[in-house]
């Protein structure tokens, strides 16, 4: 799929432009999301579309709206599992922690350290990254069962065979 976006961008020029970056990028393609897909070569796509404004108080705003399916491996069965995202945040851009602290709530800071650049990719995954759960899962009842999973049960049911070494400690107590 050709590339419908710059790699990189300057914010802040943006920002006095207000403009709007709309395209798709491949989940695949992403070096820190793709480790946790169940199909790491999959043609799943991201749709974005990042504004660039300031707001009534005058912040630099990146309003994020991201639309994804990804297919994840399911924690408790280890099937795949499609987790359907629909990211809307708000970003603002901050130069400091004093800055980010003096945000109002629905803001969140994006600072940008010593890179006066933004890179839109690096973006677009991190946003993503932080919608997908700790330990993706199934509902209890879609989960496929998995074999072994009556393991504790079937441990109850096992009787503990002497250890050899319990006659060292006999003979320790004499």
């Amino acid at each position: 799929m050709p590339k419908h976006f710059p790699d990189i961008v300057d914010p802040w020029r943006l920002l006095d432009q207000e403009q709007v970056i709309e395209s798709r990028i491949r989940l695949a393609s992403m070096g820190r999301l793709s480790p946790l897909l169940y199909d790491k070569g999959g043609e799943e796509e991201a749709g974005f579309r990042l504004s660039f404004h300031r707001d009534r108080e005058r912040h630099a705003v990146i309003h994020c709206e991201i639309k994804a399916t990804l297919v994840l491996a399911c924690q408790r069965c280890l099937e795949p599992m499609s987790l359907s995202l629909e990211i809307d945040s708000r970003l603002a851009l901050v130069e400091g922690l004093e800055q980010a602290e003096r945000l109002p709530e629905e803001l969140e800071p994006l600072m940008l350290e010593n890179d006066p650049v933004l890179h839109i990719a690096e973006l677009v995954e991190d946003e993503l990254l932080l919608a997908v759960p700790d330990a993706p899962k199934h509902s209890e009842a879609d989960c496929a069962p998995v074999q072994g999973a009556d393991m504790d049960a079937a441990m109850e049911n096992t009787q503990v065979e002497p250890n050899p070494f319990d006659i060292l400690a006999v003979l320790k107590k004499r």
